[in-house]
């Protein structure tokens, strides 16, 4: 069973290693430093979400060998509160400056895409919404439900950004990334946590997953 999370790290690399290649097939070369930096400059608030998560992290394994059903669901939504407040107010508060900045980093050789910036950004905030459930997952040893994630983040990603190339360019990319993390982020991980809590009577309340779905709309409005 030791493959099956060796497979899943495997594949969890590929939508960030393997987008350079797909990057390169679909168009050029010359293009995958357009998309890899805004997507580093994004993935700057990937930390704020691990610091968060890991330090609730073994409080919410315990919680779940008790169990403890009311503690486990707190924890959920104390983590939903708190990383999404500090990262999506800081994808928020950085749009009005963010341009300057990357030409400023850049020194000026890269044009900055906003549509691609703000994709990206919402992909972020889907994958903080999804940290916590995630890690809950593989901390259960849940082999299962980290497999169908893995496969269908993956794979969702590629075939998105492959259909969308010939019309959307470099953006078919950004969709990908948004459409891969509301599959791997927010609907399957809903339902295996909530598939697991059932079996010791508890669930994820609408009025809790509700509000801490809706900044990474708001970001995506904001690329419209």
């Amino acid at each position: 069973k030791s493959l099956v999370p060796t497979f899943n790290s495997i594949g969890q690399q590929l939508p960030n290693n393997g987008l350079a290649l797909l990057i390169s097939a679909l168009f050029t070369s010359a293009v995958i430093p357009s998309f890899t930096t805004p997507r580093t400059s994004t993935n700057t608030a990937g930390p704020v979400t691990t610091i968060f998560i890991t330090a609730l992290f073994p409080d919410m394994i315990r919680i779940h060998a008790i169990p403890e059903t009311r503690k486990l669901v707190d924890t959920f939504n104390s983590n939903w509160f708190i990383s999404g407040i500090c990262v999506n107010f800081g994808l928020i508060l950085v749009l009005p400056i963010i341009e300057p900045i990357y030409l400023l980093w850049t020194k000026g050789y890269l044009a900055f895409n906003p549509s691609l910036f703000f994709l990206l950004a919402v992909a972020i905030s889907l994958a903080n919404f999804g940290a916590g459930l995630n890690l809950y997952l593989q901390g259960i040893n849940d082999l299962r439900s980290q497999t169908v994630i893995t496969i269908t983040r993956v794979s969702v990603l590629f075939l998105v950004a492959y259909s969308l190339s010939s019309f959307s360019g470099i953006l078919s990319i950004g969709f990908g990334c948004v459409v891969a993390e509301a599959f791997a982020s927010v609907i399957l991980p809903v339902v295996f946590v909530n598939k697991r809590l059932a079996e010791i009577s508890a669930q994820l309340a609408f009025k809790n997953v509700g509000p801490a779905i809706i900044p990474p709309f708001l970001l995506l409005l904001a690329c419209g």
